[in-house]
């Protein structure tokens, strides 16, 4: 097809992060890259520090989920759903979890150049 590409999502091997997400590397780009990821009820990310240059903007298709973030030695939250947007800026300690009683599905875009492991964190 070209510069046209089609993916299933269920065809796109998933990458197990501890916690219990399950994320899908949909598109990687030159600046960007697409994951679909899933949670069941309970699973959640732990605290860690994407890249500096690393920016994420999660998008809820189906579910509830809980994004933290610890910003000026404070901890804030927000609740999430269906056609919920959130961004995060490079170098922010942040975590998430699946709050809802079913899969929490997003999509995940971060922002890296080519050849840029955008997956690496720094652990807290």
């Amino acid at each position: 097809m070209g510069g046209v590409k089609k993916l299933n999502y269920e065809e796109i091997p998933p990458i197990a992060v501890p916690g219990g997400l399950l994320a899908r590397e949909a598109y990687r780009g030159n600046d960007f890259a697409v994951f679909v990821s899933s949670m069941e009820p309970g699973a959640g990310e732990s605290w860690h520090t994407h890249l500096e240059h690393v920016e994420a903007v999660y998008f809820t298709i189906v579910g509830r989920g809980r994004i933290s973030w610890r910003e000026d030695g404070t901890e804030h939250e927000v609740i999430v759903g269906p056609g919920d947007l959130v961004s995060i800026d490079g170098g922010v300690e942040n975590q998430t979890e699946n709050v809802g009683t079913g899969p929490w599905i997003k999509v995940a875009i971060h922002t890296a150049g080519v050849g840029t492991d955008i997956l690496r964190l720094r652990e807290k």
